[in-house]
């Protein structure tokens, strides 16, 4: 019992670097690194945590460009509303993109998280429901060990409804107030399409960039994590807005955004 209250009450279990819940978490959590499992962003989308909803902590809405490809052909477009407080954060969307084979999808999606200060875990959940070609539905459950703090550890069930369900996990280290390293993994529901991600944050001042490389070590399967590179870059305008465009996620090939606090 010793050692469990030494550790939780070590630096690693504390706060990092300052990092507040009445801070404007953009500045920290305003891209995601990696595959967004252990280190999500603030407006997180498909594939990665939905637990990232509990460092918003105020109101706030996105617009989305997701183009599905290099070409920017058959773009798709969303719209987001988020809010929280530190402590639970939710978040609702509606986006409209490529389905493949000339199809088009429009999701409509609900995102709810909490911290549990007792045991330094988040947990969250995300909803997904096809509007459109006769309608699908589709959760992700995910959490966060110690989510405000340096060290952070993502467990992730992608589509855990059906059988098609997927497995992630990450860890995330914040080496300095400016840096995040992460590395995330994830398999299919046979547990077959191992993919790593690992990948270097940084964030100074109002400005964040993310590089990061996939790769599988089983190469007969795949699972949700994209593979080669992945890039991301956002940036503060002024003390409202924010700008993130990021290539090669779950969500997009190329990916923007625009956040505005309300």
């Amino acid at each position: 019992m010793l050692a469990v209250v030494l550790l939780v009450s070590s630096p690693v279990f504390a706060a990092g670097y300052g990092e507040s819940r009445s801070m404007d978490n953009d500045s920290v959590h305003g891209l995601s690194v990696g595959a967004g499992i252990s280190s999500p962003s603030t407006t997180a989308g498909f594939g990665e945590n939905p637990t990232a909803a509990i460092y918003n902590n105020r109101l706030k809405v996105l617009g989305e460009f997701l183009s599905p490809n290099d070409n920017f052909s058959n773009p798709g477009f969303g719209g987001a509303l988020f809010m929280g407080n530190g402590f639970v954060g939710g978040g609702l969307d509606l986006r409209s993109y490529d389905g493949g084979a000339g199809s088009r999808l429009n999701v409509l999606g609900l995102d709810l998280a909490a911290n549990i200060d007792a045991i330094h875990m988040a947990l969250g959940v995300s909803a997904g429901y096809t509007l459109n070609n006769g309608g699908a539905f589709a959760a992700t459950l995910g959490s966060i060990f110690n989510p405000f703090g340096p060290f952070r550890v993502g467990l992730q069930v992608n589509d855990f409804t059906h059988s098609s369900r997927s497995f992630g996990a990450g860890l995330a280290y914040d080496p300095s107030p400016w840096a995040t390293l992460a590395l995330d993994a994830s398999v299919d529901n046979s547990f077959h399409g191992f993919t790593l991600k690992p990948a270097l944050g940084a964030h100074v001042q109002m400005v964040q960039a993310e590089i990061g490389y996939g790769f599988s070590l089983d190469g007969g399967y795949t699972s949700w994590i994209t593979k080669g590179v992945t890039a991301g870059l956002g940036i503060g305008l002024g003390q409202n807005f924010h700008f993130e465009a990021s290539y090669n996620i779950q969500l997009a090939r190329i990916y923007g955004g625009l956040s505005a606090h309300l």
